[in-house]
């Protein structure tokens, strides 16, 4: 077997990427781009709801190159798959805009959303939540359709028990760089269309507990958290997924991000998919002023914990669920997470890593014990309980007991040298790195046969 302990220590350097600006100055922004984009054809098609309603919406809400939209919207009705993805965003953009809608687009509306069946759940937390938002919209859309009374029944009951559950236990998919948005954009259509008082209360409760999650763990455009679901390697202004989109949208900081998707030899190497977060600009919600002093106030270092999946029932990571811990100093932060002796389904699990502020696109450091579900290892996919971390403030020890008949019996992880400043291997074994806004070290207890570094 072998084992290996690194031992990470962080210091402080000042310097600010800060650029002051206001929601309705955020909103434009995002509106400005998305209402002159269109899908590329390549990856999507204009037909597909789920990521083409974000330029529909753009257009709607600004007023501009209607009829593109409404042609889009057409074509959707009649060829897309339907998706919890695709039906929360059709029937909101019908409840906001039915009043350009011509006269057939509205029937193809009633006729697809009508059609489908709210009963369903998928296969995660955020299917669930959006099939549950579609049905509950739905019915609100048309309330003299021959199901409607029992889809709203149905599906406010499910949607009050998901709340109740949520602010009680956390979530599953917490902190994920893509699906977090989704859990946002449903309350946010909830919020907006629903003339239940009642449940518009528990909605608003509900959405400003993800937001008092997300807030912590925000520094001026850099969302630093541990994730069970999380796909890219690195997320920053300069490739920014739609989560942490949505938390400069609601709370600034930093540069306005990057919002062009970027391609390379044909292939897709930024994909911010920013077409999700249209719809929290079009939404009425804005954000407390308390919340979102929360979310900018970094005078002082801080330690920000979180507990997710504490369910005591159709728990994910049985029986430890997970607790995170997140230190946030003025330029940087370091996040990890306990998860226990055992794990769940971890195949896009980062169970910590180092974020910094950057003009390079990529400044995250971490390391992991990718999981072997299927996934290669240049992937960086997952993390196993072969590897345990304890942090403390901004040092952070990990243990890694990994068997030599382990599918990959190594530590792998990134150091974005476009972010590095100057490195040096001391003779001690301690690697120390210049990241510009931030002095970090890292020590290999057990000696090393090969570092490969990464652009990025």
């Amino acid at each position: 077997m072998k084992k290996l302990l690194i031992l990470l220590a962080f210091a402080f350097l000042f310097l600010s990427l800060t650029s002051a600006s206001s929601f309705d100055e955020r909103k434009k922004y995002l509106l400005d781009y998305y209402s002159k984009a269109r899908p590329n054809e390549q990856y999507w098609g204009d037909n597909d709801i789920k990521t083409a309603m974000g330029f529909v919406l753009a257009r709607l809400e600004t007023k501009k190159d209607v009829k593109y939209a409404l042609d889009m919207l057409n074509r959707m009705q009649e060829d897309a798959p339907f998706d919890m993805f695709d039906c929360h965003q059709n029937i909101d953009a019908y409840l906001r805009f039915q009043s350009v809608y011509p006269k057939e687009l509205k029937e193809k509306v009633r006729k697809r959303m009508t059609s489908e069946d709210y009963l369903a759940d998928g296969s995660t937390e955020n299917h669930r939540l959006m099939f549950k938002t579609a049905g509950y919209l739905t019915a609100l859309a048309f309330p003299d359709w021959g199901k409607a009374d029992t889809v709203m029944t149905h599906c406010r009951s499910v949607l009050m028990d998901v709340m109740d559950k949520t602010v009680r236990y956390g979530i599953k998919e917490f902190d994920s760089p893509t699906y977090g948005t989704f859990y946002i954009t449903c309350l946010l259509s909830l919020y907006d269309h629903s003339k239940d008082a009642e449940f518009k209360k528990q909605v608003q409760m509900t959405l400003e507990w993800h937001l008092l999650n997300m807030a912590p763990e925000w520094l001026n455009g850099y969302f630093i958290s541990s994730s069970l679901r999380e796909y890219y390697f690195a997320c920053s202004p300069h490739m920014m997924s739609p989560y942490p989109l949505l938390g400069w949208l609601f709370f600034g900081g930093g540069p306005n991000p990057v919002l062009e998707q970027k391609y390379e030899n044909g292939e897709l190497i930024v994909n911010n998919e920013g077409f999700y977060c249209v719809l929290a600009a079009v939404s009425s919600y804005r954000v407390p002023e308390i919340i979102q002093h929360i979310a900018s106030d970094r005078k002082k270092a801080y330690v920000h914990k979180e507990s997710h999946d504490m369910t005591p029932f159709a728990q994910l990571n049985y029986p430890w669920g997970f607790k995170k811990y997140t230190y946030i100093n003025k330029t940087y932060g370091l996040a990890s997470q306990w998860d226990g002796i055992s794990l769940g389904w971890s195949a896009q699990m980062r169970r910590w890593k180092l974020v910094w502020e950057s003009d390079a696109p990529a400044s995250t450091f971490f390391l992991t014990h990718i999981s072997h579900y299927g996934r290669s290892a240049e992937s960086l996919f997952g993390a196993t309980c072969r590897e345990q971390v304890l942090q403390h403030n901004g040092t952070l020890l990990a243990m890694y007991k990994i068997e030599s008949e382990e599918p990959h019996p190594y530590v792998t992880g990134v150091v974005p040298i476009d972010a590095i400043k100057q490195m040096k291997e001391d003779e001690s074994g301690w690697i120390f790195f210049d990241g510009g806004s931030v002095l970090f070290a890292v020590k290999f207890c057990h000696p090393y046969t090969e570092l490969r570094f990464q652009h990025g």
